[in-house]
């Protein structure tokens, strides 16, 4: 298996390099996200060739934001949130040695009144709204960059909704049937699980860690339990969401969605808080996903990180790093095999392709696409997590 890995992946790497993502910067959807693919891979076979590549590939995305002085798209997943983040996770790793200290200073306030925008409108979304910026605000180390986030985290507290119970959840908005409907989202990638990830990362800076702060937290992972499903009725311990109706479901096998995306974050949180006993409580719900093979079942369509194989793969081998339980190991074996199977599409990318409503479509980003599914088999052959892991909440 290790020379059939080996040679996926270098032939995912060459569709990367032959791909030009047509002017998308995005971390998660386009060049930037494959900027850690061409690194990863320079470390990995020695080969300067492709740096050379993502050094090109930032010149020319540098080019591309000052050819549009509006800054028409900001955001974390798609925008030049993620375009900056990325360039400091690859500078703070040393892949790369490129100084945009002085862009970064001119656009930091206009990321600052987008943030606040995104606020104002209720969108705390990880990927697309206000806390993907805040988690780029994160990793600054200048004075404003930290009392902005003060400002931010009194103006998320603010939206939040206290329950008779002393716990504490936030509302968002989900589209069903092409609707908005407003729900209390458990999720990983668009819901609250994401705000328990960005508590405990503020919980770990000392001008942000609060008391106001840790008490929120606990309050959150509280609604979390209290509201988890009851497993005589339901397969999975948490729902997609609750609606206005008081509405559950069982929730997908997913980075993105459900028990294992959900499962880290409580664990991560559990690190931060010292706390046995909901490490004990994290592990238990992420265990219970180890037996869930099923794919059309689990809602497995694609290989990709965000709701497909490849995610699961990651999660586990991390797992396994982070506790060295057999359950993880052998959930990762299984995970590797079934994205290796999928490379099955004659018109595919490397035999790969991404699954929504409409069918399978071609996609070479980090999140649903082949960059995402190159790097993962990166850390297979390298038999280590890489920093780019931050960017989707896994470390």
């Amino acid at each position: 298996m290790q020379q059939d890995l080996k040679q996926k992946t270098k032939q995912l790497v060459q569709s990367i390099v032959q791909n030009d993502f047509k002017n998308n910067l995005g971390l998660l959807s386009g060049t930037s996200g494959s900027l850690f693919l061409l690194c990863y891979y320079t470390a990995f076979t020695n080969d300067s060739q492709y740096i050379d590549i993502a050094e090109q590939r930032i010149s020319d995305t540098v080019d591309i934001i000052n050819d549009d002085p509006d800054f028409s798209n900001l955001s974390y997943s798609s925008g030049i949130t993620g375009f900056l983040w990325t360039l400091d996770n690859l500078r703070e790793h040393h892949f790369i040695d490129i100084d945009l200290s002085d862009f970064k200073e001119s656009i930091h306030p206009i990321l600052h009144n987008y943030m606040n925008q995104k606020m104002d409108a209720d969108d705390f979304d990880f990927l697309h709204g206000a806390l993907g910026v805040a988690n780029y605000f994160l990793n600054q180390t200048d004075e404003n960059s930290q009392n902005w986030l003060q400002e931010f985290n009194k103006q998320l507290l603010s939206k939040a909704t206290l329950h008779n119970d002393d716990t504490l959840s936030f509302t968002s908005t989900v589209y069903k049937d092409n609707q908005p409907v407003k729900v209390i989202n458990f999720g990983l990638s668009h819901g609250m699980a994401s705000i328990i990830y960005h508590f405990q990362n503020c919980l770990k800076h000392k001008a942000l860690a609060t008391p106001e702060l840790k008490k929120a937290l606990l309050q959150l992972i509280a609604f979390f339990r209290k509201n988890q499903n009851d497993l005589s009725v339901y397969s999975t311990y948490f729902t997609n969401w609750i609606d206005a109706a008081g509405t559950k479901s069982n929730s997908r096998l997913g980075w993105c969605y459900g028990d294992l995306g959900i499962g880290v974050a409580l664990l991560q949180a559990a690190e931060t808080l010292n706390d046995a006993e909901l490490k004990t409580y994290s592990l238990e719900v992420l265990k219970h996903t180890t037996y869930r093979l099923e794919m059309e079942k689990e809602g497995l369509n694609d290989a990709g990180i965000c709701h497909g194989t490849a995610g699961l793969l990651k999660i586990y081998r991390n797992l396994f790093r982070q506790t060295n339980l057999l359950e993880f190991k052998n959930a990762g074996d299984y995970w590797l095999q079934k994205t290796l199977d999928q490379a099955t599409h004659t018109s595919g990318v490397e035999g790969y392709k991404k699954f929504n409503q409409s069918g399978y479509e071609n996609d070479y980003g980090l999140l649903e696409g082949t960059t995402g599914i190159g790097i993962v088999f990166l850390e297979e052959l390298m038999n280590k997590s890489l920093p780019w892991e931050k960017a989707l909440m896994l470390s």
